[in-house]
């Protein structure tokens, strides 16, 4: 990556009286640049997962890379500071977003640290890009780490494909599943993720940035977009495609553009098209059969595989009904893990073929499920419009109400940014969330005509909103912060006079070494120290998750149960020992002891737990609405046999075969 990522443009002929050496200024700017950069290829560079959240470590790189960020950014100019202030509506949503989880945490809800960091260090990051200057300052190295992690995971998403049982889990990420998913583990996050880097590699190319020859410049863009082309098509993703849109509107309404590129750029669904009619036909280079084990004995691979196999059997998989009723992403990356488990203690899989083509059949559902979920969703809203079901409830208040459309596993999104605000934070705060969102956008809109780099940021911003109307992406790390980066660099120039913005690259080349000076060595402000805590934290919560990793291979139950105990004392992370110690056989906890875990996640071992506490406190009605709700996943083998004995001479013995009391509000089953 060029050392100029950051801030582009030939250096000042020389310092001016007074001033600190350029390279004093310039090993900042280097280093920020490709700290940028590798918190951008991340999430893609390895394929190992930890229980009990599969993609914890890949997010705790990715925010401390960030925290990096902001320990180094150059001190802001004066006048971008000053103009920096005009963005405070934007951070006042994101500031009343924080709120929330503070009222959430007033209620007993203190589980959720991690989001606060995250949510506070993309509020930093946002004002922080938004004192920079120009948006090519920001944008540039985040393209760099978005192309070369997008040509990285051409590589795994072809090896994924073509031979689906040679994966070691650790820098490939294992696939039965006949749509490769890459190393983010679910397919339509990789999808988003390649078309960012479809984005990206348009901006460096537009700018020769690909290399110090026209020709060398147009072959690595060709061969590089063909590749991630190809690479999104194997994800077989519907939301991929409907991303893959914003490329060839692009270069319809964007004349800057050179005239080889626009075409590219409208060809890429054609491109798509002949590419998924070659998938389906060209079969997979896997073993005629079956896939053989790989991981060693005694590797992390196989204790991981050992540890989800133990989950697996401690509960029992969803028929093949509910299964296909699931949406897109709701359980991918557990079917994933269950696939590794297969192959860690050797049983035979069958690798099946490319899967696009039924994808795209319009038969039955083709949301996936997504249909049921929305009206929930709205449902919810219609029973608190004003309130909602408070901050990080939404899983907790669905599973508990009853008649839900969609019971086809555990759920904990809408599968839609504003239905999921609404539902929680209830219309007038979502409203007011939503419309801050939208006016920073459309201020952010007014400099594309004058900037080809705010742009390429608001089309990148676009994509992961459009991606946030059908799932979550801005509920993992590795999006959320480049968004709240992406957001700020594209709000910060807006007080920049039209002149000193050229809208052709060539007079942005010619006036950047004016308009943009080597930045002077800066001192340790607020930003770094903040920065700085940052880190800190997330690597406190690092030390509290190591606890928990090793519990889940534990066999002998009083040795877990001890394990389990000693991991909920963790400030950061106990919640999930917590949640753990809650569904151990031996446990007898109390229904307030559930007040944390029911916010973390209700699946159904945890609320037949809760069900059983509250029978034991004495709560029979309570018990028994509870118990109801969990016989609403009846496609459950272990339901069904729990439910079972009601049909039996012995039900009443049962309190779950009691008679549902009256019909009552979902807060009435609360500890």
């Amino acid at each position: 990556m060029p050392a100029e990522a950051l801030h582009p443009g030939p250096a000042p002929a020389g310092p001016a009286p007074g001033a600190a050496p350029a390279t004093e200024g310039r090993l900042p700017a280097r280093a920020v640049a490709c700290l940028i950069a590798f918190a951008m290829i991340v999430p893609v560079l390895w394929g190992s997962s930890t229980k009990p959240h599969a993609s914890f470590m890949h997010q705790l790189v990715c925010v401390l890379a960030w925290c990096g960020v902001l320990m180094l950014l150059p001190r802001a100019q004066p006048d971008l500071a000053a103009r920096s202030r005009r963005n405070l509506p934007l951070a006042a949503a994101l500031a009343a977003l924080g709120l929330c989880w503070l009222a959430a945490a007033a209620q007993g809800f203190t589980g959720r640290a991690a989001e606060l960091l995250v949510m506070g260090l993309g509020l930093l990051l946002m004002l922080s890009a938004a004192r920079q200057g120009r948006p090519e300052q920001a944008l540039t190295p985040l393209a760099w780490g978005l192309w070369l992690g997008g040509l990285f995971s051409v590589g795994v998403i072809g090896h994924q494909h073509f031979f689906p049982c040679r994966g070691d889990g650790h820098i490939l990420a294992l696939n039965l599943t006949g749509r490769a998913y890459g190393n983010l583990r679910q397919p339509n996050l990789m999808a988003t993720y390649l078309v960012l880097a479809l984005l990206a590699g348009g901006w460096l190319a537009s700018q020769g940035r690909l290399g110090a020859q026209a020709g060398m410049r147009r072959a690595l863009a060709l061969v590089g977009g063909l590749g991630l082309v190809l690479a999104l098509a194997m994800t077989a993703s519907r939301t991929g495609l409907l991303v893959l849109l914003l490329l060839p509107a692009w270069a319809a309404f964007d004349r800057r553009l050179p005239r080889g590129l626009r075409l590219a750029l409208g060809s890429t669904p054609l491109v798509y098209a002949l590419a998924f009619a070659l998938l389906s036909v060209a079969p997979r280079m896997a073993p005629p059969a079956t896939c053989k084990p790989l991981p060693p004995v005694g590797s992390l691979a196989r204790q991981q595989a050992l540890a989800d196999r133990h989950a697996a059997q401690a509960s029992a998989t969803a028929t093949p009904s509910a299964r296909a009723a699931a949406p897109a992403g709701a359980a991918s990356a557990d079917e994933a893990a269950e696939d590794e488990a297969a192959f860690a203690e050797g049983e035979a899989a069958e690798a099946p073929g490319f899967i696009g083509t039924q994808r795209l059949q319009i038969t039955g559902d083709i949301s996936s499920g997504r249909r049921g979920i929305w009206a929930d969703a709205l449902r919810l809203i219609r029973e608190q419009p004003l309130s909602g079901v408070g901050w990080n409830r939404f899983n907790l208040a669905w599973t508990l109400s009853p008649g839900m459309q969609w019971r086809g596993g555990l759920l904990t999104h809408a599968h839609n940014l504003p239905l999921h605000l609404a539902a929680e934070l209830g219309l007038p705060l979502a409203g007011t969330v939503l419309g801050l969102l939208a006016w920073a956008l459309w201020r952010g809109s007014r400099l594309m005509p004058r900037s080809p780099a705010a742009t390429v940021a608001a089309l990148m911003l676009a994509a992961l909103l459009l991606h946030s109307l059908l799932e979550y992406p801005l509920w993992y790390a590795y999006f959320l912060l480049p968004a709240c980066w992406l957001l700020g660099a594209l709000l910060g120039p807006l007080g920049l006079a039209p002149q000193a913005l050229p809208a052709d690259p060539a007079g942005a080349a010619a006036q950047a070494s004016v308009a943009v000076p080597t930045p002077a060595p800066r001192a340790w402000g607020l930003r770094a120290n903040l920065g700085l805590l940052a880190a800190l934290a997330a690597l406190a919560g690092w030390r509290d998750y190591r606890l928990l990793e090793p519990i889940l291979t534990i066999q002998d139950p009083k040795a877990r149960l001890e394990a389990v105990r000693q991991a909920e004392r963790g400030p950061i992370y106990g919640h999930y020992a917590s949640y753990l110690l809650l569904k151990h056989p031996r446990a007898v906890p109390q229904p307030v002891q559930f007040s944390v875990a029911l916010s973390q996640g209700l699946d159904v071992r945890l609320l037949r737990a809760y069900a059983i506490a509250l029978a034991r406190a004495g709560r029979l009605d309570d018990a028994t609405y509870v118990s109801q709700r969990l016989r609403e996943f009846d496609w459950r083998e272990d339901v069904q046999r729990m439910f079972a004995a009601c049909a039996t001479a012995e039900a009443g013995r049962h309190f779950y075969c009691r008679r549902e009391p009256l019909p009552g509000p979902w807060r009435r089953a609360l500890p």
